[in-house]
């Protein structure tokens, strides 16, 4: 529906293919060894079995002690065996240890000077320009304003620069000087540590750790009361559900395996609530979930926009009709802009894509009623 991003393809099948001939050069390493160990241990065994019964004619050698050898041989060569097999599981850990190790060492996050983030004020984007490492460009000249307390929404076909946009607002990735800004203040020349504190990006997919539902949510405010937590969790309708439980105390396993999507996601969304930031990035935030999980999302989306800076980038454009303005981008820039019903009412991407959706909305609705 949306159109394919043939370069995103490229890269996927060039990732996956270097990843299957790695994935071929350890099982063959692998399988390799276990060969050699195979042998080894059948060899020794029989060897171990010829020698007994030589032993054992010469009479250097008792029943019992033969018959104990052979039930010793087999399992002599086990443990050398296991081991072996267990091989490609040691060096999936070890490749893990690796990329855990490259994250713990990283450097701290680097800024050009000592501001201090001027709360309350709107964010410009001015020529904002970001090339991809094969130099192909994600953004081109983009140019935008997000005004405090405001719902700004950002839209447009996948690959359009959506989510780069998203990871330069949020640090997750380097933006040059003087592209953009925080009132008048360059967001490169912020002290450290001060974009991640006030700029929070939330995603579809917020990682639940295994733990209580009170350490997820500290992870947030480490400093919030449960007084903090219980409202947080109220606001995304999960308190109800809690206290059928264990409350705050209710175990949950990594990556929310023992909650529903929508549930996990409106706890990440809690503890996101808790951190208290003053711009927040909803970046598909709501997909993937339950009818229900989305409408309370959507609400609690509205509501946190009359107190903060919300930018919200959605492929369900129904969902945005509401915002206060709405960017429509196209090859990293930004081609439309305004309310929705401006931005309907012309002929242009806006319009086209929507259409789109509704038409989509309609054949699904048709088809249900079909199957009823």
């Amino acid at each position: 529906m949306y159109g394919t991003d043939g370069r995103r393809e490229e890269e996927i099948a060039e990732l996956s293919e270097g990843f299957r001939k790695q994935t071929m050069k350890v099982l063959k390493m692998q399988l390799s060894s276990i060969a050699v160990i195979n042998w080894i241990a059948y060899g020794g065994t029989v060897a171990a079995v010829i020698i007994a019964i030589l032993a054992y004619r010469r009479g250097d050698l008792a029943l019992f002690g033969l018959l104990f050898i052979f039930m010793l041989a087999p399992e002599f060569f086990i443990p050398m065996r296991t081991l072996t097999a267990q091989f490609h599981v040691a060096m999936t850990g070890v490749a893990a240890a690796e990329n855990m190790m490259n994250f713990l060492q990283k450097e701290e996050e680097k800024s050009l000077g000592e501001e201090e983030y001027p709360k309350g004020s709107p964010i410009h984007v001015k020529n904002l320009v970001y090339h991809y490492q094969d130099g192909t460009k994600a953004l081109d000249g983009l140019n935008l304003s997000l005004d405090a307390g405001k719902l700004t929404a950002i839209v447009g076909h996948s690959g359009c620069g959506k989510s780069t946009f998203a990871s330069l607002l949020s640090g997750e990735m380097q933006v040059g000087v003087k592209q953009i800004f925080v009132g008048d203040t360059d967001i490169r020349s912020l002290k450290a540590g001060e974009i991640t504190k006030h700029i929070l990006r939330i995603t579809h997919d917020g990682h639940i750790f295994s733990g209580t539902v009170k350490e997820n949510l500290l992870m947030g405010n480490p400093e919030a009361t449960e007084e903090m937590m219980i409202d947080a969790l109220e606001k995304v309708s999960m308190w109800k559900f809690l206290q059928e439980k264990d409350g705050l105390d209710t175990l949950l396993l990594s990556q929310g395996k023992n909650v529903s999507g929508g549930q996990a996601q409106r706890l990440s969304l809690a503890r996101a609530l808790l951190h208290n930031a003053e711009i927040y990035i909803f970046d598909e935030a709501n997909s993937n979930v339950d009818i229900e999980s989305e409408e309370i999302i959507l609400s609690v989306i509205y509501e946190l926009a009359k107190t903060k800076t919300v930018v919200y980038i959605s492929h369900r454009l129904p969902s945005i009709r509401k915002a206060d303005k709405i960017y429509v981008m196209e090859k990293g820039r930004v081609v439309q802009a305004g309310k929705h019903e401006s931005l309907y009412a012309e002929e242009g991407l806006y319009q086209r894509m929507y259409k789109e959706q509704e038409e989509l909305e309609n054949f699904q609705k048709g088809g249900s009623h079909e199957a009823k």
